[in-house]
């Protein structure tokens, strides 16, 4: 954010520098700096607006960026939340056309019986709920309040949701 010093005005020195050398002494400087208080303050508010705006602007609906975002508002320091894919693979259903009634194929386990059908994907693999990613929360994070587990809780949704596509949907899951 060096850009940004481009545009800084330093107050204390331009009131010292627009006073005339004959009216400076403490009394009427400090009078002429509090004269502009309302003008630092504005310009300090300004300032910071300006800093999170660039801050928004810079990260994109991307989950990468949605993770750096999260670890620099709740976990600066270990940066351990994570953004999870969950694979969208639905189920292949395979069925015989003729008899309309679905195909089975058999395990070939050598040593073991037969088993019921071949699992083309594990069940974790199929897509849980309407979920698009999972935000892994890591469990020292977890406020020990409910009331704060609450409030901390709708501050993490309202970043996701801030910077998050509108058709995607997650799920929050806490991790050891």
């Amino acid at each position: 954010m060096n850009a940004f010093k481009t545009f800084e005005i330093n107050w204390k020195k331009l009131v010292f520098q627009l006073l005339p050398s004959f009216l400076r002494h403490k009394n009427l400087w400090a009078y002429a700096y509090a004269a502009i208080g309302n003008a630092v303050t504005l310009d300090s508010r300004t300032d910071k607006y300006i800093k999170s705006a660039v801050y928004r602007l810079s990260h994109t609906p991307k989950k990468i960026h949605i993770q750096k975002v999260l670890n620099d508002h709740f976990d600066r320091q270990q940066r351990r939340i994570a953004i999870e894919n969950i694979r969208n693979t639905e189920p292949i259903w395979f069925a015989n056309r003729i008899e309309d009634k679905p195909v089975w194929f058999p395990r070939r386990t050598p040593g073991k019986a037969p088993g019921l059908g071949a699992s083309f994907f594990r069940p974790s693999d199929y897509r849980e709920g309407d979920a698009d990613f999972l935000v892994c929360l890591p469990a020292a994070l977890k406020p020990v309040h409910k009331e704060a587990l609450g409030d901390w809780l709708s501050q993490i949704k309202g970043q996701v949701d801030y910077y998050k596509e509108p058709d995607k949907k997650y799920r929050i899951k806490w991790t050891d």
